[in-house]
């Protein structure tokens, strides 16, 4: 039997309210009484779902001879709730998982019980999210276990969510899976189960993961009652009020479904249209849009998000708007990250550490002496501003083919005459400072390592400058626009100084030095709107101001 198996947390003093209230409704979920006494306290719930015609029936059926067909989906679920060892636990089966109430769940019991009881050599899948402003979430399946090294986890920026390998341990074995929950094979019977739970309940806290795994406890979570918190949040509620977009993102609490097609947002009697994508223009419209119907700020924690498939049937659990935001905040010379809800402090010895690598980049502002970036002009027009001030060859939007024709790149944004190579961006743009500094690691790896490319860099240097290209004298310099003054060093944010050390070793690997340039910006951007959004309260429909920001 495949048991998933959830640690309530020690704020839980019987077994009521596991269940969210809403699913307890209608046809919702139902509790069962037991046929036989069981050696621990124990309630469950089963919910047997109505059939359903499946969304797509209707639209297949206007040209094929389906409409007759007994074609129904339908799914059962249940929620075992148990008491061992002065502790809750919830057992759960089909999609019982998605209605108990996430609040009361201890995080990491799972992904820690796991990593205490698997072959540290034997793991086949991992799942990390990355604590950083672009948030890239992964699973990787290997068809054999092996060891973590081979997942290439960044300890400083990878923060492991799930995992799953051989377990070694006396009492369980074969595959195991861990993330908040723990789900294992049990071949006991139902009476059994009291005692599996308070095995895992000693595994846990055992703390033996941290054998092999200590890593997982380098960017460490503060507690949810931590003092610091309400400030960490109050940070937050100003950054949303600001639009900023440097320290604030959206990310996805699970990788989304292939089914999901919309997104409802809501908050009270305040509701948005179904949206295509959730992004920052679709929250900052919502949340500006609430402030003017109800004349105060949202809350995102009680804000609601759930992803619908094409029947508009949910794909996804209701969920916090605030577990969707990704933040950045600086206190008392800490960096504190907001991920799924959750607070994150970085390591303040490996910051200081950061900085000084930061800081050791050469900074050419004073040598560039780059045009101020007039308020309002996009990074097109602006790079375009440069190349005439400057007297620059312009490569913006200009794709060098290379490989055949099979593939083209944007070199760089501008090529000076000392071969330096000017990859432009504004800090708060869309087009992220992730994605600058990439954009350098991979043209330069072509320049050093494809003759085809660097031939036709070469050939445009030359109709420019009526000179032959110095490949010694190339150089990747990464040009950053930005209100704020100071060096290069203390203006970028944690991600990305990580991002850029890293693309900095990748270059001087090759052979390529690395400079920056911080271009000043006269006052924020605005970039092209996106669709606006249909809000509605009650009877009354609006229509949300037109998005602006990249």
């Amino acid at each position: 039997m495949k048991l998933t198996i959830h640690l309530l947390r020690d704020s839980r003093v019987d077994l009521d309210g596991i269940i969210l209230p809403k699913y307890l409704e209608g046809d919702g979920y139902v509790e069962v009484r037991p046929t036989a006494k069981l050696p621990f306290a124990c309630r469950a719930w089963l919910r047997q779902n109505k059939a359903k015609r499946p969304g797509w029936l209707e639209w297949l059926a206007t040209s094929f001879d389906i409409e007759q067909k007994d074609l129904v989906n339908q799914s059962n679920s249940c929620i075992l709730g148990l008491e061992v060892a002065g502790r809750q636990f919830a057992v759960t089966f089909g999609y019982g998982f998605s209605v108990i109430d996430r609040a009361l769940v201890e995080p990491d019991f799972g992904l820690k019980v796991t990593l205490s009881i698997v072959d540290p050599t034997a793991l086949d899948m991992v799942d990390t999210r990355t604590l950083e402003r672009v948030t890239k979430q992964t699973r990787i399946h290997l068809s054999v276990g092996r060891p973590v090294e081979e997942f290439g986890i960044e300890p400083d920026l990878d923060w492991l969510r799930a995992v799953r390998g051989t377990a070694s341990c006396e009492q369980i074995t074969g595959k195991v899976q861990g993330s908040d929950a723990v789900r294992i094979s049990w071949n006991g019977s139902l009476e059994s189960v009291g005692g599996c739970c308070q095995r895992l309940l000693e595994i846990y806290q055992s703390q033996d993961y941290r054998r092999y795994f200590g890593f997982v406890d380098h960017l460490r979570r503060l507690p949810k009652d931590d003092p610091l918190v309400a400030v960490l949040e109050d940070e937050v509620r100003g950054l949303l009020k600001r639009h900023d977009r440097e320290r604030l993102t959206v990310a996805h609490p699970e990788i989304p479904s292939p089914d999901i097609e919309t997104f409802k947002i809501w908050s009270g009697n305040t509701r948005v249209e179904d949206v295509d994508e959730l992004d920052l223009d679709a929250v900052f419209s919502f949340l500006d849009r609430y402030e003017q119907m109800n004349g105060e700020q949202a809350d995102p924690h009680k804000s609601w998000v759930i992803a619908l498939d094409g029947r508009g049937e949910a794909r996804s659990q209701k969920t916090a708007l605030w577990k969707y935001l990704t933040a950045h905040v600086e206190h008392d010379d800490h960096i504190y990250v907001l991920s799924l809800g959750q607070w994150f402090r970085t390591d303040k010895d490996y910051l200081d550490t950061l900085r000084r690598k930061v800081a050791a980049i050469h900074d050419i502002s004073a040598d560039l002496n780059c045009h101020p970036w007039p308020k309002g002009m996009s990074e097109r027009n602006y790079n375009a501003l440069l190349a005439t001030s400057q007297d620059w060859l312009l490569l913006d939007r200009s794709m060098f083919t290379f490989g055949g024709a099979r593939s083209k790149i944007e070199c760089a944004d501008l090529l000076t005459p000392n071969g330096d190579f000017l990859h432009v961006k504004c800090s708060t743009s869309s087009a992220n400072l992730s994605h600058l500094f990439a954009q350098g690691t991979v043209s330069a790896r072509l320049f050093r390592t494809d003759p085809e490319y660097r031939a036709k860099v070469a050939q445009a240097f030359h109709e420019k400058y009526g000179e032959q290209l110095n490949e010694d004298s190339v150089r990747v310099v990464y040009a950053i626009g930005t209100e704020r003054d100071g060096p290069i060093a203390e203006i970028l944010f944690f991600f990305s100084m990580v991002n850029l050390v890293q693309h900095r070793e990748l270059l001087e690997a090759m052979r390529l030095p690395v400079a920056v340039c911080r271009i000043k910006r006269q006052g924020a951007l605005q970039s092209p709107g996106v669709e606006p959004l249909v809000l509605s309260r009650g009877d009354k429909t609006t229509v949300a101001p037109e998005a602006v920001g990249s």
